[in-house]
């Protein structure tokens, strides 16, 4: 009889053990993705939207646009000392920020009928940020970022 009891007991704790085990891991889990988030996530509504993102390049066009978009390019050791843009707006506000190596700034700032090509220099080496946040919907836009 002693011994049945000892195997109830050791069946018991490997019970318990199971969740425990499992919410450590989950836990664990959650945390990682935590900590390799870089800050900025896109939330957004749109109509119409066509958008291409590679390392060098990233662009988007849209009918209307309402919210945040984030964008991400990878800047190479002598590969990428500029970056070039390109942006039309035909409605609305939108502001474009740039995060190079940790630091984020505001680029410019959209108004209805802006239009605008230009360059930024001495982005330096990593992942570069180009974050397009609405101030309410947007119509008509076309915008353009490349790495040269």
């Amino acid at each position: 009889m002693e011994h049945n009891v000892k195997n109830d007991r050791s069946r018991k704790a490997n019970t318990s053990i199971k969740p425990a085990l499992l919410l450590a891991i989950i836990l664990l889990a959650t945390l990682a993705c935590m900590t390799s988030c870089n800050g900025y996530s896109s939330s957004y509504r749109a109509t119409m939207l066509v958008q291409s993102n590679t390392s060098q390049k990233a662009s988007v066009d849209f009918s209307t646009l309402e919210g945040r978009m984030v964008f991400n390019m990878k800047s190479k050791v002598n590969s990428a000392e500029r970056m070039n843009f390109s942006v039309d707006l035909g409605e609305g506000n939108l502001t474009v920020s740039v995060d190079c190596a940790g630091v984020k700034s505001e680029l410019l700032h959209l108004k209805s009928g802006d239009a605008y090509s230009y360059h930024l220099d001495n982005i330096g080496v990593g992942t570069v940020y180009v974050i397009l946040e609405t101030d309410g919907p947007c119509r008509d836009g076309k915008l353009s970022f490349w790495l040269e």
